[in-house]
């Protein structure tokens, strides 16, 4: 059961729940920084080994799998951006989607590089003002 943030500070007010019980039952609302949605293709380092999976959503602080199957939750991961290697800790599993949380945080550029796909088609790229050299 999931209680606001005023209402689960009201039910610790009241003595209804001690401090063990408020981190197992009640649950504060919290704030997750934006992610950016993408279809960038990764190779996993699990403990089982590689595989081949699919970045979906990106921030700073975690990322969004799929094709993430034998993995399980608290497990640590790695895969590469360009020349760095990026540590994370398996968070949430659900059929083979998987949500990873990057000790420490990856840097703007890491999640701008991971933003756009590898094998994306040639040619215009997103923000672009869209004028050819001839109208020019």
């Amino acid at each position: 059961m999931f209680f606001s943030a005023s209402r689960c500070n009201d039910l610790l007010a009241q003595g209804r729940y001690t401090a063990g019980h408020s981190q197992q039952m009640v649950h504060p609302m919290q704030y997750r920084p934006h992610r950016y949605p993408t279809q960038f293709p990764i190779q996993l380092l699990t403990p089982q080994g590689r595989q081949q999976c699919r970045v979906m959503d990106i921030n700073s602080r975690g990322a969004r799998i799929v094709n993430a199957a034998p993995i399980r939750r608290g497990e640590k991961v790695r895969f590469r951006i360009l020349n760095d290697e990026v540590a994370a800790v398996v968070c949430w599993v659900k059929g083979n989607n998987a949500g990873l949380t990057f000790r420490p945080p990856i840097t703007p550029f890491q999640v701008d590089t991971l933003r756009y796909r590898r094998d994306a088609p040639q040619g215009r790229h997103r923000g672009g003002i869209g004028f050819s050299s001839a109208e020019m």
